[in-house]
């Protein structure tokens, strides 16, 4: 009877652990895929606000700050399309490598998958798609 009392103990420990892992993964990735979504401007006011916050600027500080940002905004906009341009490749060559080995369903799936990755990633402004129906 001991042994079934430690082993209910366990797989609930055993449950706990494996749910909050899979929750904190999902946090992080829903996370992750906000700040790879942010446009040029939005990353600008949030570096902003972390620098302000972090060095504690006072107003004039804080006003030159966002004019150095500002400035900097189609650099910033260069490097983001040329890091999604990058992601991009990457996942068109996983893509095309991974054809080969799958069965016509799963290739099919996969095209999909791929291709949702890709316009995730595609440079430029993130849009958020417009559903067709009309209410």
């Amino acid at each position: 009877m001991k042994w079934l009392t430690a082993l209910a103990i366990a797989s609930v420990f055993l449950m706990g652990t494996l749910a909050g892992a899979l929750i904190g993964m999902k946090i992080e990735r829903d996370r992750l895929y906000a700040l790879a979504s942010q446009p040029a401007d939005l990353l600008a006011k949030s570096t902003a606000k972390a620098i302000t916050k972090e060095v504690n600027l006072d107003r004039a500080q804080q006003d030159k700050l966002n004019s150095l940002l500002d400035a900097a905004r189609p650099a910033l906009e260069s490097a983001e399309n040329s890091r999604r341009e990058s992601i991009s490749a990457v996942i068109t060559s996983v893509g095309k490598d991974l054809d080969p080995i799958l069965s016509p369903p799963q290739r099919e799936r996969s095209r999909s998958l791929f291709d949702r990755l890709r316009r995730r990633f595609l440079p430029g402004p993130v849009s958020v798609p417009v559903s067709s129906k009309s209410p």
